[in-house]
């Protein structure tokens, strides 16, 4: 037992210190050296300072140059207050006489201008001061006598202000209103001129279509006239006089477009047909072009040709007989 405790009482053999425990309780030190330093150093500046106060205050003199410097450093700055107040004053009657200046210069350049804009913004600006008093007006009544009265005062307070400014609206309307007009009329203008405008084109009181000038329809009418082949040489050339009416159209047509609209137009006065030429020279014209062209395919030119309905041909001998499709002149007739 004895043994046993004298073995438990045995203290344990200090353990030794690492390099880096070392390191930072040395860094440790220096860091408490310092701060003793430093505190020892502001102890002693602050019972010099207070000697110092101490001394300058049993002197009799600092007061006197105290009062000396604090009147100096009061004459100074309200010294420089007066200048400052003096330069403001002076800047705000320039401003005000140049003010008075060109509102006198525009009363006589302009001699309406001042009634113009109170005309034009005399409402607008009476409209939000009334609503900013209807407001402070509300609150109030609502403080004292609830919710209801103040919507029931708000509404007598607005009739009453619109019925005493009523009078203000018909002035105000007389600039509003042209300036309106004005721009309805630019408005309407700027659509019209920006629309596809074409020429209409109509023949015998018929719309045949639209075009972009003149010189297409033209252009159609001579590529019209080429296609058409007369029977006789002295007839009159076949013509066709348009009237124009501008209109708008989304589309126009080209020159192609419009022959053809011509042919179809024309259809009582031009027909597609099959002219029959002779050795060069044309001899009859038909309708039904195919029929023909069977027949002098199959016919024996030494018979005389006689299946082309009754056409006798049988002294032509060996010559040359062809067809040529085309539009015919129903003026002209034919076989």
């Amino acid at each position: 037992m004895i043994e046993d405790k004298t073995k438990e009482q045995q203290p344990a053999s200090p353990v030794k210190p690492k390099r880096g425990q070392r390191l930072r309780s040395l860094w440790a030190q220096l860091q408490c050296m310092g701060l003793l330093h430093r505190h020892r150093l502001r102890r002693k500046t602050q019972n010099h300072v207070n000697d110092f106060g101490r001394k300058l205050a049993q002197n009799s003199a600092v007061p006197v140059i105290g009062e000396t410097l604090y009147a100096l450093g009061y004459s100074t700055e309200y010294g420089f207050v007066r200048v400052g107040r003096g330069l403001r004053s002076g800047w705000l009657w320039l401003w005000q006489a140049f003010t008075t200046l060109l509102a006198n210069a525009a009363a006589m350049a302009f001699p309406g201008a001042a009634q113009m804009f109170r005309d034009l913004f005399g409402p607008i600006w009476l409209f939000f001061r009334g609503c900013g008093s209807l407001l402070v007006h509300a609150q109030r009544v609502r403080k004292e006598k609830g919710f209801a009265a103040a919507c029931k005062a708000s509404v007598h307070y607005l009739a009453s202000g619109v019925r005493r400014n009523l009078k203000t609206l018909p002035r105000m309307a007389m600039y509003v209103l042209p300036v309106c007009a004005l721009a309805v009329m630019v408005t309407v203008f700027n659509h019209t001129v920006r629309q596809p405008y074409a020429l209409e084109v109509q023949v015998n009181g018929q719309t045949v279509g639209y075009v972009a000038n003149e010189d297409v329809f033209n252009s159609a009418r001579e590529a019209v006239q080429e296609r058409i082949n007369y029977a006789d040489t002295d007839h009159a050339k076949w013509t066709v006089e348009p009237t124009y009416t501008v209109t708008v159209a989304h589309k126009t047509m080209d020159e192609n477009e419009m022959a053809d609209a011509i042919l179809k137009s024309a259809s009582d006065e031009i027909s597609e047909g099959t002219a029959l030429y002779l050795d060069g020279e044309l001899t009859a014209v038909c309708g039904d072009g195919v029929y023909r062209r069977a027949a002098l395919d199959g016919a024996d030119r030494e018979r005389g040709l006689r299946g082309f309905r009754g056409l006798d041909v049988r002294n032509l001998g060996a010559g040359d007989a062809h067809c040529v499709n085309g539009a015919r002149d129903l003026a002209e007739g034919g076989v």
